[in-house]
């Protein structure tokens, strides 16, 4: 790990060289200020402060390695105690998240573009999390069922409006859970005013990218 002392680099690793492109030799006694890129002036000093202060700092920020590339890291900062219990340098670990970020982004942009497509679909359209409560449900719904999507979100399916066929959807709902996927799976339910309703389901199972 990489320690500093009044925002002085006094150590640094092997795994900080290969992170920042900056032997040992480079960057020891170097300041801090070194790997803050545009907009990050002075940040790790504010942390040195903060961490006299008695805290522990955790942020993700982003720092510059020494070919000018930026990068997104999370960073621990700690106090480093000497065995009098006096405070005689300051700690900074680093783990670069970049990848991470940019899934992040990806995810959330892909989300946004579902929702556009499912906002004006003619048929209800529901995300269902992993024990099957509803994380979002299309406007479709009210025309199909009577209930608005805010009252189904965060609800469980089966619990809802599914009940009469929970034995069979809960079995379907295991399939989707192992990765398969169901096909024009037919239901009898209920409208929220209790009429009866046929519903033909199909259903994918949605995997991220992060493994």
């Amino acid at each position: 790990r990489t320690g500093i002392q009044l925002a002085v680099s006094t150590n640094w690793n092997y795994a900080a060289e290969l992170m920042y492109g900056y032997s040992s030799e480079e960057i020891i006694g170097q300041p801090s200020s070194l790997l803050e890129p545009p907009g990050r002036a002075g940040e790790m000093t504010s942390f040195t402060e903060r961490v006299r202060n008695g805290q522990v700092v955790k942020v993700e920020t982003t720092r510059a390695a020494k070919d000018g590339r930026v990068f997104d890291v999370a960073v621990t900062v700690s106090p480093v105690i000497d065995a009098s219990g006096r405070l005689v340098g300051v700690s900074s670990i680093n783990r670069e998240i970049t990848e991470r970020m940019q899934i992040g982004k990806r995810l959330a942009e892909s989300e946004a573009k579902f929702r556009g497509i499912a906002d004006r679909s003619y048929d209800a359209i529901f995300m269902v999390d992993t024990k099957g409560r509803c994380s979002y449900v299309s406007p479709a719904i009210k025309r199909i069922t009577g209930y608005m999507p805010q009252e189904l979100v965060g609800t469980a399916v089966v619990e809802r409006f599914l009940s009469r066929v929970a034995p069979p959807f809960t079995q379907a709902f295991e399939k989707l859970l192992r990765g398969e996927t169901l096909e024009a799976f037919k239901i009898e339910s209920r409208r929220k005013d209790g009429s009866p309703i046929f519903l033909e389901v199909s259903a994918y199972p949605v995997f991220d990218d992060t493994n």
